[in-house]
């Protein structure tokens, strides 16, 4: 839950666009319904003033079909049913439309209502925004409107075909044109999102991203009976590494650290950059020792181009709570941090001497080394000479 902010997760992006997709289908198509509604009424009471049409059958067929999309309409409107349903029941609508369309045609052929018929194929796509539900509707319509106009009116089996092919070519097309745009709008969406919940320097949530997940993980650990933990690091020595060798420096400290506390994280757990120098672990299980936590993080620890400015120490604190208040069990695992820094035995690894072979790209120089050997305003150094060696930490402790 806390991995970096990369290239966007296709399966984040794919809920975000069905979300999306779903959301216009709930808001759009309810007042399309009620605007169908309200031109087919019109229209069968312009053809009964005008004595074109005579059948009760044909209106009361009107009638009920009025009555079922209004209900529709309100269905799709309502909160009753989740708004991932919402495709799937405009299509019913739309596919009861159609039969009901069908049934005036077969009793009373009309150029009218076979006009309203092919509309119906043409437009439903763009409405009904998700494929499995287009598709299965489109078959169903396709295959009742083409029997009922080769059985009651003397069209051309050809020409019926390819204006049918037209019409859900013509919505096919109007479908996939919306759906790149929800992709668009999905894509733009995760990014800000992300932008908003996580840090820039490191990929991990930030203090906002740390609010919109705990929810979960809080309600995911009362199902389960278990307590929430949460680990306070600290990076030890930061302010030495920016004051000595600048804040690229203290960058490339903070990231790496940043690495080392993901890859001991599980799947579940949050992972937050905190503030400057400090991360915070939240994850559902007993409360980690804080001294082995601490341990796993520094072997963790890519010290690469850091060799000699930073020895790759930091402190841990633990706490964790049954039923938890996320500010109070921070606070404490904070608390816990300090203490271990004032104990070291209790959070923290000394760093021992050791000499080891410096890596090929040197590591970073301290600006007083560059200053005293070339006279010049500090700033990163230059690398050093093969017969440098660098400190880094006795993970074990004494």
């Amino acid at each position: 839950m806390g991995g970096p902010a990369g290239p966007l997760d296709d399966d984040v992006l794919e809920r975000r666009r069905r979300q999306i997709l779903c959301e216009m289908t709930t808001r759009e198509t309810p007042r399309i319904l009620v605007a169908f509604v309200v031109l087919t009424t019109a229209y069968d009471v312009a053809t009964a003033i005008s004595g074109q049409r005579h059948g009760l059958s044909t209106y009361l067929t009107g009638i009920a079909m009025a009555i079922y999309l209004l209900s529709m309409g309100l269905l799709i409107k309502s909160e009753f049913l989740t708004q991932r349903m919402s495709p799937a029941l405009f299509a019913s609508a739309v596919v009861v439309t159609i039969v009901a369309l069908n049934f005036e045609y077969a009793l009373e052929p009309d150029i009218n209502t076979l006009g309203i018929m092919i509309i119906c194929l043409a437009a439903c796509g763009p409405l009904i925004l998700l494929w499995l539900p287009f598709l299965i509707a489109m078959v169903v319509m396709s295959a009742i409107t083409t029997y009922t106009v080769l059985a009651f009116t003397p069209f051309h089996l050809v020409d019926w075909v390819i204006t049918v092919l037209v019409a859900v070519g013509m919505s096919t097309m109007l479908l996939a044109g919306r759906r790149a745009s929800a992709t668009r709008l999905a894509v733009a969406t995760v990014t800000i999102e992300a932008m908003a919940t996580r840090d820039p320097l490191t990929g991990v949530l930030n203090r906002h991203g740390l609010d919109v997940a705990s929810g979960t993980l809080v309600g995911l650990a009362e199902r389960v009976s278990q307590p929430v933990f949460a680990a306070f690091v600290d990076v030890v020595g930061l302010k030495r590494v920016n004051d000595n060798f600048g804040h690229q420096a203290g960058d490339l400290v903070i990231q790496r650290t940043a690495r080392a506390v993901e890859s001991n994280a599980r799947g579940s757990d949050i992972v937050v950059r905190w503030g400057g120098d400090e991360f915070l672990i939240l994850g559902i299980g007993p409360q980690p020792d804080p001294r082995s936590y601490a341990t796993r993080i520094m072997l963790a620890l890519d010290l690469t181009g850091l060799e000699g400015s930073w020895d790759g120490r930091v402190s841990v604190g633990t706490a964790s709570s049954i039923h938890p208040d996320i500010d109070a069990l921070v606070n404490a695992a904070d608390k816990a941090m300090y203490d271990g820094r004032s104990h070291p035995s209790q959070g923290i690894a000394p760093a021992t001497p050791v000499v080891r072979r410096k890596d090929p790209e040197g590591p970073v120089k301290s600006r007083d080394a560059d200053d005293a050997a070339t006279g010049q305003a500090p700033g990163i150094g230059q690398e050093q000479g093969p017969d440098v060696c660098a400190v880094e930490p006795a993970l074990g402790g004494p």
